[in-house]
């Protein structure tokens, strides 16, 4: 039934289309939405994007990829920092 609709999506209003997406992602479990839409064969409608990323595999990658970009950079920083503060004491600190 749901594949028989895939042509009517196109019709749907953008703002229609982003109130049943703000639901799904405010709900206890968003990816239930997306999974509906994948099984159906209609998650390309609307979610190109995601589609392409399903189909091509790199879902994965993107879930290994870190949340939070910032903090990620901010530890590699001070730990390239602290290891030359390391390496450059150990001299100092076997002589003393």
């Amino acid at each position: 039934m749901m594949k028989s609709i895939k042509g009517e999506l196109n019709t749907l209003s953008k703002e229609r289309v982003f109130i049943e997406f703000s639901k799904a992602l405010s709900s206890t479990n968003p990816s239930v939405f997306f999974n509906i839409l994948r099984e159906a064969d209609l998650l390309e409608v609307h979610f190109k994007e995601i589609y392409n990323l399903i189909r091509n595999g790199n879902v994965s990658y993107e879930l290994t990829r870190p949340k939070n970009l910032y903090f990620m950079w901010y530890f590699k920083i001070i730990a390239q920092r602290l290891s030359n503060v390391t390496l450059r004491s150990i001299p100092i600190i076997i002589l003393v």
